[in-house]
């Protein structure tokens, strides 16, 4: 008797498993962009010294001068009234503290927007607002540099708090109204090539 209770205790434990499972897949949507196809609409950018090219299943930016940048936005299909995680997914040829790459959101033109960067050891935080650029907080975290390195990049939305995670390292916390549902990639210093493999949206319903 003792074995056909347990028996039964096991089956209750793992149907509640799978039923609260399946509630949390109904409380939210999920959206993938894997480059294998432009799904987001991302308008390709190819200039003498900066790119941002999708193929082979990357979006691809490479900036070739020391004292410029290239970036890349585009309107995502998200909701940014409501809570979100949006996990960015990278391939590194060559991570080190001389090059900073990261993501862009809330972004309105190229004049205003805000941007969460990061390099070996190290992260920023900025808003840009008419133009005028504004370190809003920097400093260090455990991020070791080296050769083809894969790095996640997290934004989560919960209310009105921002939360950044590197690889599944909480980075910093930010209490921000966000307005635009466009975001991006942002990457700056010499010869850098910096290569996004996949970004997956978590839209979380209302309660």
């Amino acid at each position: 008797m003792k074995k056909i209770i347990a028996l039964s205790t096991i089956i209750c434990l793992v149907f509640t498993s799978i039923v609260n499972a399946q509630d949390n897949d109904e409380n939210k949507n999920q959206r993938k962009e894997t480059f294998d196809y432009n799904t987001f609409d991302w308008e390709e950018v190819s200039e003498k010294n900066q790119s941002a090219i999708i193929a082979d299943g990357y979006l691809t930016l490479t900036n070739k001068k020391k004292d410029e940048a290239v970036r890349i936005t585009t309107t995502y299909p998200v909701k940014v009234k409501r809570n979100f995680t949006i996990t960015n997914t990278f391939l590194i040829p060559e991570l080190n503290d001389k090059n900073r790459f990261g993501i862009i959101f809330n972004y309105a033109d190229n004049d205003n927007y805000s941007s969460f960067l990061i390099a070996e050891g190290h992260f920023w935080y900025y808003t840009k607002k008419e133009g005028k650029m504004k370190l809003e907080k920097d400093g260090k975290m455990k991020l070791k540099g080296g050769k083809n390195k894969t790095v996640t990049i997290t934004i989560q939305k919960q209310g009105s708090e921002l939360n950044f995670r590197v690889d599944d390292m909480p980075v910093y916390t930010v209490k921000k109204n966000l307005a635009f549902p466009n975001f991006g990639f942002y990457s700056e210093g010499p010869k850098t090539t910096i290569m996004v493999d996949e970004i997956v949206i978590d839209q979380y319903q209302e309660e």
